[in-house]
């Protein structure tokens, strides 16, 4: 038709070739008659069913020399083979599509209970904490210190529970710095600052009693941090038993005072007695009766004569009413060790200097 000799050899076996004067099966034909004077130009690679197999038509215009339309080209492939293998493979990967989203929901539906599981063991353990911390007897407060070039200046209450605020009688303090809530504490107790911004950057532990001069309230505190820059403190209030143990020093001081009195005075009633005061007199050398709190009770007459005083001068002073001050500290030194048991006899010589007269005083100790 141009002119030129066709290959049809060239094409696949599979390619049904119609001359231009014969006409098309049925099943191409609607797509092949155009309207007269047009082709469906750029219409190419349809798939069509003919006969009980699939086709692709291409349609390509024919030209002759001088560009004139002169018919179409129709090449046609069986592909039937390629639909089937492609239709089994659409098969396959649906199957495949629905086991894996099958597995998909199993394992999302596994992982959702497993997380909402989770979500009520943490609300529990949440919950179970909460009323421990609510409950607690001690007072606990969770802070932030606030650091300026290094030092501690202040702290925020970041959480306290309710026994705090019923030990402090503080409230609504969440979110507060102490120096609102308690003001001028840094200045009368800058040591509470010190332990509390040591906890917080090293991490160690402490537990301590102080007295709180703003609040006149006496604190056991135990305190640690949670992360750096915050401490928690869980603390009681301890000033009733501080008191106690006050008055209880105060009573002891006072009974041992009494004791004392009346150890002197059974000692000086004894001192007089006809027995005493032959037993000392009768003594070679210096002799005489103290009581522990230091008081002389009896003296011979060579003690006396030694010190240059009467027996009455003596009775009821000490040993800083007699001795220069070094001689007379050394001599109750001496007396603590004998009282105390720590040596149950103590041999000592004193040098005695009494106006222009020196004398040697050799004195023997024992409880």
């Amino acid at each position: 038709m141009l002119g030129r000799e066709a290959d049809w050899d060239r094409l696949p076996r599979n390619t049904v070739i119609y001359a231009s004067q014969g006409r098309l099966p049925d099943a191409f034909a609607p797509w092949a008659d155009q309207v007269e004077g047009e082709h469906a130009h750029g219409e190419t690679d349809r798939d069509i069913a003919s006969d009980g197999k699939d086709w692709r038509v291409s349609m390509t215009p024919l030209q002759d020399a001088s560009g004139r339309d002169v018919g179409d080209l129709l090449v046609m492939r069986d592909i039937s083979t390629e639909k089937a293998a492609f239709a089994r493979l659409l098969a396959l990967s649906g199957m495949a599509g629905a086991v894996l989203l099958g597995f998909i929901c199993v394992v999302l539906r596994r992982t959702d209970a497993d997380i909402r599981a989770q979500q009520a063991k943490l609300r529990e353990s949440e919950g179970h904490y909460r009323g421990l911390f609510e409950h607690m007897a001690e007072g606990y407060a969770y802070c932030r210190m606030i650091f300026e070039n290094g030092e501690p200046q202040d702290f925020i209450y970041l959480a306290v529970n309710t026994a705090f605020e019923t030990l402090t009688g503080l409230r609504n303090i969440t979110g507060k710095k102490v120096s609102e809530v308690i003001p001028g504490l840094r200045e009368a107790d800058p040591q509470l600052f010190v332990i509390y911004a040591r906890v917080s950057l090293t991490g160690k532990p402490e537990k301590f009693e102080m007295f709180v001069e703003p609040m006149k309230m006496w604190f056991s505190v135990a305190v640690y941090s949670p992360g750096k820059g915050c401490f928690v403190a869980m603390f009681d209030v301890i000033t009733a038993r501080k008191q106690a143990e006050e008055e209880l020093r105060e009573r002891t001081e006072a009974l041992q005072a009494i004791n004392g009195e009346l150890e002197a005075q059974q000692l000086m009633m004894f001192a007089q007695t006809r027995e005493m005061r032959a037993l000392l007199d009768g003594m070679p050398g210096h002799s005489f009766l103290k009581a522990r709190n230091g008081q002389y009770l009896a003296a011979n007459q060579m003690f006396c004569q030694a010190l240059g005083k009467t027996e009455e001068l003596i009775i009821g002073a000490t040993d800083m009413d007699l001795f220069p001050p070094d001689l007379a500290r050394k001599r109750l030194a001496d007396d603590q060790q004998v009282f105390s048991a720590e040596i149950p006899m103590l041999e000592t010589e004193d040098l005695i200097i009494r106006g222009q007269k020196r004398e040697w005083m050799l004195t023997r100790n024992s409880s």
